[in-house]
């Protein structure tokens, strides 16, 4: 019995923080579209967003680059999903941002 009620923390637990991860991203993508956007100046959107602030994993799926109004229709940038490491407590005290992992498929 006491297995049982293990297992099923060890469950809960594991659900919780992938949870977290999406809740973050949910949090985090509109703030992260707004400044890609008006770093690149071009609209910048994500279909979903995942961010482990633990390990600094950040995972974003549909991620488009759109052109603006007088270049070609189509995205400047359309990537299936990126997965990338960002250094977290050096981005609260830097101004850069260093990504040490880019993997774009």
């Amino acid at each position: 019995m006491k297995k049982i009620i293990f297992l099923l923390f060890l469950t809960l637990v594991a659900i919780s923080a992938w949870k977290l991860e999406r809740l973050l991203g949910l949090a985090a993508e509109p703030v992260l579209e707004e400044k890609l956007t008006s770093l690149f100046g071009m609209p910048v959107r994500f279909e979903s967003l995942e961010v482990n602030p633990f390990t600094g994993w950040v995972k974003a799926s549909g991620v488009q680059f759109l052109n603006q109004a007088e270049f070609s229709p189509g995205p400047h940038l359309d990537a299936e999903e990126l997965e990338f490491h960002i250094d977290f407590p050096e981005l609260y005290q830097e101004k850069h941002v260093l990504i040490s992992n880019l993997l774009l498929t």
